[in-house]
């Protein structure tokens, strides 16, 4: 395998030291992003709960919904490509929607938090070949660009979606694609009492965090487990409920509180998907119209966008 030259740029850089293997910067962070930080290493290190079978497979489904990848475009922006995964948390992205792929790429994997670390051992286990950096995306060396950039998830954790969009494109190559994934405004009930839990849970430790989610969890298990389907008769337009067949645990979980349940998933794996959207301070959400037009300033090309109930996922092309 030749050798990374955008991770030697990372090493060679006064700001980065390497420890371990992986590079290595002390960033300087806000507040929330500390905590944003410090949220995501203790869900990334639950490597028993998430890199299970069952997890991965809805992951892959969730990720084909989104971005209705073929296998020849993934081959494309993989293939010889210096390729960055920013706040790749613990890999999991890259290692299911690329796999053994990335072993033909300059691959990196960069977050913020501790998540690098097991991110790093499930690729050797894995027997996929990359590199990782531990660092505020925003600290990314001026020399270092590359074909493709991929953030799934991640953009709206940070301080501003817009700033870290833009740093990115700078690092991107002329005709690279860029890839991401954020959360999309919902109704007026589900972002009150959202922010309602967030605000609850701010200054919790991770681990009490995690336990006061937990009741919340198994109220979503027993509403999913009701399988109760309800008709909407006429659109509710003062809670932005359209009219038609929703199933009951979908109703509240879409419109009033996110309660997440998959049946093939334990209360365990639930209350991770809880807890990684209640706990970090930075939460941004956005609509088409505004994440467009930061595209449109930054001369971003939509290639592909898709909008479901959650969130809005987009390939880009500089």
């Amino acid at each position: 395998m030749e050798q990374n030259k955008n991770f030697q740029k990372f090493i060679d850089s006064k700001d980065f030291i390497l420890k371990d293997g992986i590079a290595k910067k002390k960033s300087r962070l806000s507040f929330s992003q500390k905590q944003t930080k410090n949220t995501f290493s203790y869900l990334w290190n639950k490597k028993k709960l998430f890199d299970k079978k069952n997890f991965n497979n809805n992951q892959i489904r969730w990720l084909k919904s989104l971005y209705n990848f073929d296998q020849k475009f993934l081959k494309k922006i993989t293939k010889n490509k210096d390729v960055l995964d920013a706040g790749c948390g613990a890999g999991q992205t890259s290692y299911l929607l690329f796999n053994k792929m990335l072993n033909e790429s300059q691959y990196i994997g960069l977050d913020v938090s501790e998540s690098v670390y097991v991110a790093k051992d499930i690729f050797k286990k894995k027997k996929i070949y990359g590199n990782f950096v531990q660092c505020s995306l925003l600290d990314i060396p001026k020399s270092v660009y590359f074909d493709t950039i991929i953030s799934q998830g991640v953009l709206h954790h940070t301080d501003s979606t817009s700033k870290s969009i833009a740093k990115l494109s700078k690092h991107l190559k002329k005709g690279g694609y860029f890839l991401f994934y954020v959360y999309k405004k919902k109704s007026a009930m589900r972002e009150f009492s959202d922010d309602y839990i967030r605000n609850y849970l701010k200054d919790c430790e991770s681990k009490k965090a995690w336990e006061l989610l937990k009741p919340l969890t198994k109220l979503g298990k027993q509403l999913g487990e009701l399988n109760i389907d309800l008709n909407i008769k006429d659109d509710i337009k003062v809670l932005g409920i359209p009219k038609g067949k929703i199933n009951l645990q979908r109703l509240i979980y879409y419109y009033f509180f996110k309660c997440y349940y998959k049946e093939n998933l334990s209360l365990e794996q639930m209350n991770l998907i809880n807890y990684d959207w209640f706990t970090p301070k930075n939460c941004h959400r956005h609509t088409h119209l505004e994440i467009r037009a930061i595209l449109k300033k930054l001369k971003l090309k939509i290639i592909k966008m898709n909008e479901d109930q959650s969130g809005l996922s987009y390939v880009t092309q500089k």
